[in-house]
């Protein structure tokens, strides 16, 4: 039974990205997720790579064709409904950091999930969403850290050093 929904979930993700069903479809799957035998599922449904995409270009003019790896085409940097964004951003962390307990070689093997963890760790300020970005990429680092330090992160991560010692003082 299970299998059905995990596979139905998948397919839904296929949705455009402003598509009205995507923030109940990803909260749905961090639910689902939590058992070992669904992330093996969703994984075989090719859903990191689905995921991705969601934490991607959802609120990029359509004017402009953003590139996969476009730092503006995160959600909430360019606008939009921030509240919900900022939601859909934390569960999609959220359903990548569950993913990253089942098999962290598969990061390895989708570097547009890297590239979106990166993106949205060194771009979006709200604290819940950047933790649990933090923590998927802290499971997966071991066997994806030249590819972590390409994309950026340490300086990323600085950043976020700067404006925590910022907000201190």
């Amino acid at each position: 039974m299970l299998a059905s929904v995990v596979e139905w979930l998948a397919s839904k993700l296929n949705s455009a990205a402003g598509s009205a069903t995507i923030p109940s479809v990803v909260k749905s799957l961090s639910l689902v997720l939590r058992e070992t035998g669904c992330r093996r599922l969703f994984l075989q449904h090719e859903g990191l790579h689905k995921i991705a995409i969601h934490m991607r270009a959802k609120t990029v003019s359509s004017s402009t064709t953003p590139s996969p790896f476009d730092v503006a085409a995160v959600v909430g940097v360019s606008g939009g409904n921030s509240k919900l964004d900022i939601q859909l951003l934390y569960e999609c962390g959220l359903c990548v950091w569950l993913l990253s307990f089942e098999n962290p070689q598969a990061f390895v093997d989708a570097p547009q999930v890297l590239s979106s963890l990166v993106q949205v760790i060194c771009n979006v300020g709200k604290e819940k969403v950047v933790r649990v970005c933090v923590l998927a990429l802290c499971n997966i680092a071991k066997d994806t850290a030249a590819e972590l330090v390409g994309l950026g992160l340490p300086k990323g991560l600085e950043n976020l050093k700067l404006q925590v010692c910022l907000f201190t003082l």
